[in-house]
């Protein structure tokens, strides 16, 4: 466990029940990994990990991933989590 222990009051209401715990359970371990099948909201999970740790904790989380997913990230930013939209990084 290199994480921290958050309430699960915590967590964007937005997020179904599964999604919430999934946060819940990887801010508490910290280095972990989500592998939910398809459709499942990995995106929204990963976007309100990062907030939630960066809130926290200070400083910026990297997510790393193919070029074509990166509209989802977007507009599940945007439109479940009212977030700004996460900036882009070629380099």
């Amino acid at each position: 466990m290199t994480g921290i222990e958050i309430d699960e009051n915590e967590v964007h209401p937005a997020l179904k029940p599964h999604q919430k715990a999934a946060v819940v359970w990887s801010v508490r371990g910290g280095r972990r990994g989500v592998f939910a099948r398809f459709g499942l909201g990995k995106t929204v999970i990963q976007l309100e990990y990062c907030r939630i740790i960066t809130e926290k904790l200070g400083g910026r989380a990297l997510i790393v991933m193919p070029l074509n997913v990166k509209p989802e990230f977007i507009s599940d930013a945007e439109t479940i989590l009212g977030m700004d939209a996460p900036p882009y990084t070629r380099s």
